[in-house]
């Protein structure tokens, strides 16, 4: 099913970016704003065909893609506003005992996409590309 391809594709794309920039994060404490709006164009698929997931039989991954994606939007949502200049300037208290806690919901974040991504593998074709 293209569906699962695409799924299959696009949660890889977008685990790789959230690995690079925990890798990032880690070395520096910095939230590149580019890594969170590569996210946001990485996911644009889903956003796309998200009607179609009512293809999927399995209602349980359906509900996994579903919650995969919400909480992919609500943790780059935040970490844009923790990122925002004047939030920092302001508040840099709250930012900077707010930006670990959201990077760890993306590192957990990553075993749910590696899961779903399990689910979703496509099958081997035989020499076809």
């Amino acid at each position: 099913m293209l569906l699962k391809r695409l799924l299959w594709d696009e949660i890889g794309l977008i685990l790789s970016i959230i690995n690079k920039m925990l890798e990032t994060y880690d070395k520096t404490k910095v939230v590149s704003s580019q890594y969170l709006n590569d996210i946001a164009n990485a996911r644009l698929g889903y956003d796309k065909n998200r009607d179609w997931l009512v293809l999927l039989e399995d209602q349980e991954l359906r509900r996994q893609i579903f919650g995969f994606y919400s909480e992919l939007l609500t943790l780059t949502s935040t970490a844009n506003i923790l990122n925002d200049w004047a939030l920092k300037e302001f508040y840099p208290e709250y930012t900077q005992s707010e930006i670990p806690t959201v990077m760890n919901k993306f590192k957990d974040l990553t075993k749910e996409g590696n899961t779903i991504r399990e689910k979703v593998k496509p099958l081997p074709t035989s020499g076809r590309s």
